[in-house]
């Protein structure tokens, strides 16, 4: 993480549906038959829009 890029992740409302390339899901919990954590988190990368790239711009 230089700064030349940004990253942001956030959890997906349930009636959205992003590109499924966009999207991982992740289980907080202790066990894979419950699903009381499970999260769909839409993640992406920003090249050329980090800290380090916006001061040099």
């Amino acid at each position: 993480m230089g700064g030349a890029s940004m990253q942001i992740a956030f959890e997906i409302p349930e009636n959205v549906n992003p590109p499924i390339e966009f999207v991982s899901q992740i289980n907080l919990g202790c066990d894979d038959e419950i699903r009381d954590h499970v999260y769909r988190i839409y993640v992406t990368t920003f090249l050329r829009y980090g800290s380090k790239e916006a001061r040099e711009r």
